[in-house]
């Protein structure tokens, strides 16, 4: 995975670049930064799809965190098999950033439903952002954490997974989410970007976008992690994974018990006949299966 990575980095094309004609567009928003986009020949409109949703993401991201310091980024777009054949990457990997770089598997059918491919996108261009932000200091559950926040909408799948770790294990350790997630357990992968994204939620509702900020300055211009969690929001981070750990690990039990609830009201109505009306037996069914999310 290293080596076919350092051959895209260093600009040096691999074997595979001879056999595919790439294009190269350049984007540029507002002076701060700079986007080229790698594209094989036939994806060219898909490629300015993709810059527009970047350039509404940047400015989403100043918007709410204040002016990026300038940085340039390339998004090369490979064809599936390439894509995993020359990075290594997991099967369950949709793209992967790395030193500036955004790497992302395409295919005619990805393209066509292009959500998922603009996901994609979105969250690893909001990696590019927090990486210039604190000169690539970001702790990566904080990063993954931001990346999915910035996405859109969350995974549906992530919170129920979350919820079957946490009712078997305590939270994933923040000291195994320092870097990225590839090299994680693959058990363990969707709890942790799980944890990842309630964590940084509730870090940024909790303090706001500007002390957000000011911890990536502080990364940025080199103080220790613990010193710039600190100065940036008042406590050590260690007291704060303390903290989501224990609203986690209440929210997994009242998930257990309200499924278990839910299981045994699914059950009775399948033997007994149901006196409730159509409107209130659909209120009760919601509030018998409603999962309240963890603590904030």
């Amino acid at each position: 995975m290293a080596g076919a990575l350092l051959l895209l980095l260093l600009g040096v094309a691999p074997v595979w670049a001879a056999e595919q004609v790439y294009s190269e567009t350049r984007f540029r928003f507002k002076d701060s930064a700079e986007l080229v986009v790698v594209a094989p020949r036939g994806y060219e409109r898909a490629a300015v799809l993709l810059a527009r949703s970047i350039e509404k993401l940047h400015s989403a991201l100043e918007s709410s965190l204040g002016s990026l310091p300038p940085f340039s980024t390339q998004l090369r777009m490979l064809e599936e098999e390439e894509f995993y054949t020359s990075t290594g990457a997991p099967r369950w990997t949709n793209a992967l950033y790395f030193r500036n770089q955004i790497i992302i598997p395409i295919n005619n059918k990805s393209v066509e439903q292009s959500d998922a491919l603009l996901r994609s996108v979105r969250h690893e261009y909001t990696h590019a952002a927090i990486h210039a932000l604190s000169g690539g200091r970001c702790p990566g559950w904080l990063d993954e954490g931001l990346a999915q926040w910035w996405e859109g909408a969350e995974n549906p799948a992530l919170r129920p997974a979350l919820a079957r770790w946490m009712q078997q294990n305590n939270h994933v350790p923040f000291y195994l989410l320092q870097g990225g997630f590839t090299r994680l357990d693959e058990g363990m992968v969707a709890a942790a970007y799980g944890q990842s994204l309630i964590a940084s939620t509730s870090l940024t509702r909790t303090y706001g976008y500007q002390a957000l900020r000011s911890y990536l300055d502080y990364l940025r211009r080199g103080d220790s992690k613990p010193n710039a969690f600190h100065k940036a929001f008042g406590l050590h981070e260690d007291a704060f994974e303390i903290r989501i750990g224990s609203s986690l690990k209440r929210w997994a039990e009242s998930t257990r018990l309200h499924t278990a609830s839910a299981t045994s009201v699914r059950t009775v109505s399948s033997r007994q006949p149901v006196t409730l009306g159509g409107l209130q037996r659909a209120r009760a069914e919601a509030e018998v299966r409603a999962v309240p999310r963890p603590s904030e």
